[in-house]
Formats: C-alpha cells, structure tokens, sequence
C-alpha cells in the first residue's frame, strides 16, 4: 500500500495544513507521495524535506509583508483596514499586472534544500497552469528541472490576476488551481491506494476522483479559517490548532465537530444527561400548545429519542452563542462551567451574543425564559415557532436550563 497526503490551495488558509500534519506526526501516519495545489504545493515541499519546525515557524510569524514586496503592505495602519487592502487587491487585478510575491519567493528559496528534497524517500508532485497553451501542468518530483524547484512552487501559487504571473523560461504560469485545486488524481496515478486529502480552499476547481478503487481520508476546516488573501500571524496559530484538532477527530482522538472534546466525555456526558432533556420534553410535550410542533418532529424524523449528535449539536450551538474558544481542547465539565458563567456575565442575551442567526438566539430566549418563568405545563407563552426546523436551539435550550438550575 502506498499512502499518499493530498494538500488543496487556499492562500492565507494553509497554516492548517501545518496543523494537520502534526496531528499526523503524533499519530505515526506516514505518507510515501505528496501532491500539492498551491500553498498546498509549499507546504507539501516543506513535508517532504521532514522540516516540522521551520513550517512551523514560516506560518507562525506570516505577514502580508512577508509575501508582497508593495510598500503598502510594509505599513501597520494600511494593513489594518481591510477595506483598504480589498481595494489594493482589486486595483492590483484590474488596473495593474498583479502584485509582485517576490518576497514569498525570497523566503520559500531560504526555507527549500533541493538535495535534502530530492533525496528525500517522499514523492511529490505538483500542479500548475500553462497560461499560453490553456493547458494544465502535472509534473513530479523527478521531472522537476535542477534549480527550478522554487519557481515551479511559486507559479503553481499564483493566484492571477491578484497576483502577478510567473515566468519560467519563455512561458508564463499561473495558479494550479485553475485546473485542480485538490489533487487526488495526480496521487493516484503516482501510485498511492490509500490519501489522506487535506481540502482547505475556496479558489479553482476540484476535480472529480477518477478512481473508485481508492481509499480516501478527508481532513478539512469546519470552523471559518478566513480570507484565503489574509496574511496574519495570529489567525495562521489559530488555523494550525483547528488542523491539530480536526485530524485528531477525524482519526477518533477527540470528540466533537466545531468544538474538540476529550474522548469519550461527550457520551458520557449524555448518558448523564439524556433523561433528564426528555423528561422536560415530555413535560413540553403534554403542553397542548406545542403538542403537535414535537410531535411532528419526531414523525419527520422517525425518533422517538435524544440521540447522541443531537446533544452534541446543542452544547456547541451554546459554545457559538458565547463565543467560547475554538481551538481549546475541553473537558465537557470545563465546557459547561464556561457556558453558565458567560450566560450570568451577557445578563441573560441581553447583549455580547455571539451568533449570526438571530432565530436561534431567540429560540433560545424563549424557551429558556418560559421554562425558567413558571410551571412548564401552565405555561402559555412557551414558543414554537422553531422546534421542529432548529431542534439543536430547542435541546440546547433545555440543557442551558438544567446546568443554571443545578448551579
């Protein structure tokens, strides 16, 4: 069997490549191929020298002005506003050539050995675009010119007409992405039976899987990692942790989905709580106001009971109304104490609530109030609007009650 890591494009996103790979390294995964897109064609060149450290490094201190060599990117104030960078962006793509990455190319050659890559037991390929020809390149470790490794990883990471083309002998490349931005194909026909695919971007095209006979792992972000075309220290260590903790789920590690739990707390955490989230929804469900709307759930759904993802989708709806952090690894008892002690603090939803959909802050709201105000079965005003469409706002809800009520 030959195992091979697939890494997508996805610019400023590919600190959680980084992460992904460390979660691997503790794993004891290993790859034979790399193919990469992109940052993902950057990234893979760093993995297949076995350089952790520097690839640690290189992302944890990424600024805008260590990619473009443009003075603008050299100010403080200007790279603050981000309407101004949006604007320099888009004159740069439709009233200039694209802006110059001559200082990603500068720190990309002083990070790469070509002997260390080269001897390396790793394959690798990569993919780029001819822009004259209208033709995609896919070209391996071996195939790769003496000396032009660097400008082969700069030109499949060229995002045009954002970025500058890049010229490599008489001909010009552009991003890889145009074609393929997650290359699993490319790995197969290279040999690899099992792929670990890392899928990170937004940019280019994805092509279907060609082979059906191939084993294929997917890694990729559930939580938002940002603009591809934002450079930030900071928001790169914040992608690493979430690629860190969404392999470690993938491979049955931790629990969770937006949110990373200890192994095993979130089951065990509902087995404690389960009956007493159905014993109030029983409660509801005598309530001839809101009867039917339970009712009618658990007929379109065909359940008779709370199930496990439907706790788990409760407690981390709360987690994103109260903002708690992401990249954190809980204990479910840390979690919870969390959650009470930032509902006393926002004076209940009155303000600081961390949520786009107002629905379910007021789905929450709601119940949580009614149950809290009087006797669940005398209770009027209990709503109903959103149980059977957001039940996550409904269970959490409840759950929400029980935890203030225990405290």
């Amino acid at each position: 069997m030959k195992r091979a890591l697939v890494l997508s494009g996805g610019g400023g996103r590919g600190s959680y490549q980084i992460g992904v790979w460390k979660a691997l390294r503790d794993l004891g995964i290993k790859f034979d191929i790399i193919t990469g897109t992109s940052v993902g064609a950057l990234n893979g060149a760093l993995m297949v020298q076995d350089q952790y450290d520097l690839a640690e490094q290189f992302w944890g201190n990424i600024d805008y002005c260590e990619v473009f060599s443009d003075s603008f990117f050299k100010d403080n104030k200007l790279i603050k506003n981000k309407n101004k960078i949006a604007r320099k962006y888009l004159n740069a793509t439709f009233f200039g050539r694209g802006l110059n990455i001559d200082t990603l190319e500068e720190n990309l050659e002083r990070h790469l050995n070509e002997e260390e890559f080269l001897f390396s037991k790793i394959d690798y390929g990569l993919i780029l675009y001819d822009l004259k020809a209208r033709k995609p390149i896919m070209i391996t470790k071996r195939e790769i010119p003496e000396g032009k490794l660097k400008d082969f990883i700069i030109a499949s990471a060229t995002v045009f007409p954002i970025f500058r083309k890049k010229k490599i002998g008489d001909k010009y490349y552009i991003d890889g992405g145009y074609y393929d931005n997650l290359p699993i194909n490319l790995a197969v026909e290279m040999g690899a039976t099992d792929i670990i695919a890392v899928h990170i971007g937004v940019f280019g095209r994805r092509k279907v899987v060609k082979y059906k006979d191939v084993n294929i792992t997917y890694i990729q972000p559930k939580s938002q990692l940002g603009s591809p075309l934002s450079f930030n220290a900071m928001k790169a260590k914040r992608g690493m942790c979430l690629g860190y903790n969404d392999a470690m789920k993938v491979y049955g590690k931790y629990d969770g989905n937006f949110y990373t739990f200890k192994k095993d707390s979130i089951i065990n955490h509902y087995d404690i709580y389960k009956n007493r989230i159905e014993d109030i929804i029983d409660d509801l469900y005598t309530n001839p106001l809101i009867n039917s709307v339970i009712s009618k759930y658990r007929e379109t759904r065909n359940k008779k009971e709370l199930e496990v993802s439907d706790f788990l989708g409760a407690i981390e709806l709360l987690g994103k109304i109260f903002n708690l952090d992401e990249i954190k690894i809980y204990e479910i008892e840390e979690f919870d104490k969390l959650l009470v002690n930032s509902f006393i603090k926002t004076n209940k939803f009155r303000r600081t609530i961390n949520i786009d959909d107002k629905n379910h802050r007021q789905m929450i709201k709601d119940i949580y109030s009614n149950l809290v105000r009087i006797s669940i079965k005398r209770n009027k005003r209990i709503t109903n609007r959103l149980s059977i469409f957001h039940y996550s706002a409904f269970i959490g809800a409840i759950y929400l009650y029980i935890l203030l009520r225990e405290k």
